[in-house]
């Protein structure tokens, strides 16, 4: 597909309908297909269908003058929502998507005013969005953080420094985020304006995850129309991708414990011994490393089935006795601890995976989040795509079928 806008802005009010439409053209004349709305001040009895040319998934607020934030999707875009999770306190909404076959995940934040109360909103906050991101989802994080990650974001704002800012920092750094906005500039430009006082400051957002951030064409700000305080922060993206190539075949170490596998490489040296009589010993050598690679990855596939299969079994079966002893019939709780144990340890086993693949150069139990070293691993994988070529004619080729 082509690439289309996602934006962040803080509407300061929504129940205007005048006003409301003004955005809402706005945001469609610009190419914005992904919305993150900041201080929508809706509730419940809002309007479900207010325009129909928008999905609009809103975390409400309980009242007229405060908080409320929405995440909209315009009609045009191929997505699938996969659930949906709110903070009682309104002021967060996260999305698990497929959008253009992508998974993604999408999270619209608008942090407390007070420093103090935003700085512990942000410690636990990071630990909330780990929780109800999709575990394979790259992350768009955006929103009105009412905080200047640094002094050069803010201007004539007199005080201490914020001390909401370390915490915002951490959960940026935990969650393995980029700020979009210096990926593609050196300098800040600010995106809130206080007309009382002249004070100016950046405090609105887009972040991603590191392993996406070739999908951001541009980040730009924008004045929008009835908004004399908050800036709209654009983000031009791409979110197809291009398809990964044949890569080096790295043998599964884990393979070399089964029982099955020790048989098939018999049969495999006596077929070479036995067939290949006239080759030397390098060339049998060579077929060797080939029969082993293709053996090795069939038997990968089947156990892999095997695997995916059995821990479903395992959630079914911890899901169903969960819903009977929630409904007071008796569980044998020794076999349901049991499944339980079985599960984490696949998915411990899985995090250990992910971060020796991670190739990073320290790992410290507890130190960072497994999130981290997939995202890592992640990264480490789609830097090695080819994305595009520059021909002797000085002209550039993108598609797959050219490159």
């Amino acid at each position: 597909m082509t690439s289309f806008k996602l934006a962040s802005l803080n509407v300061r009010g929504l129940n205007d309908s005048s006003k409301r439409r003004i955005i809402f053209k706005w945001l469609l004349d610009n190419n914005c297909k992904i919305v993150f709305l900041q201080e929508t001040f809706c509730r419940k009895e809002f309007p479900k269908n207010m325009h129909q040319e928008w999905t609009i998934k809103h975390n409400f607020t309980n009242s007229a003058h405060s908080r409320g934030v929405a995440i909209m999707f315009h009609n045009s875009l191929n997505i699938e929502i996969k659930n949906i999770h709110k903070k009682e306190d309104a002021r967060v909404i996260l999305i698990n998507a497929i959008i253009e076959n992508v998974e993604v995940s999408l999270c619209n934040i608008y942090a407390p005013n007070d420093p103090s109360n935003r700085k512990e909103y942000f410690r636990t906050l990071k630990y909330w969005i780990a929780r109800h991101t999709d575990y394979e989802n790259d992350l768009i994080m955006g929103g009105d953080l009412n905080c200047a990650l640094n002094d050069d974001d803010r201007k004539n704002i007199r005080g201490n420094q914020d001390v909401s800012r370390t915490p915002l920092k951490n959960l940026i750094s935990e969650l393995d985020l980029l700020d979009s906005w210096y990926i593609f500039h050196d300098k800040p430009q600010y995106t809130y304006t206080d007309p009382e006082n002249g004070s100016k400051s950046r405090i609105d957002y887009l972040f991603l995850s590191k392993s996406i951030r070739h999908k951001a064409k541009k980040v730009t700000l924008k004045h929008a129309p009835k908004k004399d305080r908050h800036k709209a922060v654009c983000m031009e993206i791409k979110l197809d991708e291009n398809k990964k190539g044949p890569g080096y075949w790295k043998l599964n170490e884990k393979l070399m414990d089964l029982p099955e596998y020790d048989v098939l490489i018999d049969r495999i040296i006596t077929d070479i011994l036995v067939n290949y009589t006239e080759l030397n010993h390098r060339l049998k050598w060579e077929i060797f490393k080939i029969h082993v690679q293709e053996c090795s990855i069939r038997l990968g596939i089947d156990r892999a089935k095997m695997e995916k299969e059995y821990i479903k079994r395992l959630q079914n079966n911890i899901d169903s006795m969960q819903r009977d002893e929630d409904n007071g019939i008796p569980i044998d709780s020794d076999l349901k601890n049991e499944y339980i144990k079985n599960l984490n340890a696949h998915y411990k086993e899985k995090d250990d995976g992910y971060i020796i693949r991670s190739k990073a150069q320290w790992v410290n139990e507890g130190e960072r989040s497994t999130k981290y070293f997939f995202n890592l691993e992640k990264d480490r994988q789609k830097s090695n795509v080819i994305r595009q070529l520059k021909q002797n004619d000085c002209t550039i080729i993108q598609k797959d079928e050219e490159i």
